[in-house]
């Protein structure tokens, strides 16, 4: 049903800008680093009682399942993001038109400002909802993550610590792992970023179009009215987050880092 609300959009209101190909290196390389770990699987888990179902099930099987429902959001959010783009290439075109006028309230087009406005709102609240059916696999992937690479960074760092020894291959399958969840992180938060940065340009625009009119003195019923317009769109802030638990932006990246290397530090510390 959302889905269906996104297509009105772009039928309504056609993007000039279409999909930038060229960016699915970031896929392809996760895709490999994936199959690349499959096949370093150690050999003994072959010959070991239990044989490879679990791994395959719990763990492989959340991995790839995780990856692909946000490779979907992202090309879900792709779509957005290019929709604010497009609202905010009109908006510059509009401030440059309005910086080199000579009756300002001659050249803004004021009704296409507050379709705009009005987009802007929709769309925000539209890729909300849509991202909230995310959330509990969000989280849950989060969940997922964390352990996973702790788990294998810590066995990475112990087999250089200790005087046990690891085979090369496993040693080599624990370094793709930690790869392959760097760059699936890396995913994730840009797709969110990237949105959220997008969306939130906006209000910028329209205001800088009643900064112009307000440095000339040209204070009208209309031109006030872009006053309004830019308060409504400072307080559509888009901003993600998994169920308020943490938002999903440049921050949480590093968050995340800081957490996986204050654990990493505790457990070698302490030797557990």
């Amino acid at each position: 049903m959302l889905l269906f609300k996104l297509a009105e959009f772009q039928n309504q209101f056609p993007l000039v800008e279409k999909k930038k190909s060229g960016k699915n290196w970031l896929r392809i390389l996760i895709f490999a680093t994936t199959l690349l770990c499959f096949c370093l699987i150690p050999p003994n888990v072959y010959t070991s009682w239990w044989g490879i179902y679990p791994i395959l099930t719990f763990y492989f099987l959340p991995q790839v399942t995780s990856f692909l429902n946000h490779m979907f959001l992202d090309n879900v959010l792709e779509v957005f993001c290019l929709h604010f783009r497009d609202i905010n290439r009109r908006l510059k075109q509009e401030v440059s038109r309005v910086s080199v006028a000579l009756t300002l309230s001659q050249t803004v087009k004021f009704k296409q400002l507050e379709e705009l406005s009005f987009l802007h709102y929709n769309l925000v609240h539209l890729v909300l909802a849509i991202n909230n059916l995310f959330d509990v696999t969000t989280l849950a992937s989060m969940v997922l993550w964390f352990g996973n690479i702790i788990s294998a960074l810590y066995s990475l760092i112990e087999s250089f610590l200790k005087d046990n020894f690891l085979p090369l291959q496993i040693r080599f399958y624990l370094f793709c792992n930690v790869i392959n969840y760097l760059l699936w992180l890396f995913i994730v938060v840009r797709m969110y970023s990237r949105t959220q940065r997008e969306a939130n340009e906006t209000s910028g625009y329209i205001h800088q179009i009643w900064n112009q009119h307000f440095q000339k003195k040209n204070l009208s019923e209309k031109t006030r009215h872009l006053q309004l317009i830019s308060c409504r769109l400072l307080n559509t802030k888009l901003i993600f987050n998994a169920r308020g638990f943490f938002r999903l932006d440049e921050t949480f990246f590093h968050i995340m880092i800081v957490a996986v290397m204050t654990y990493l530090v505790i457990l070698i510390q302490f030797r557990i």
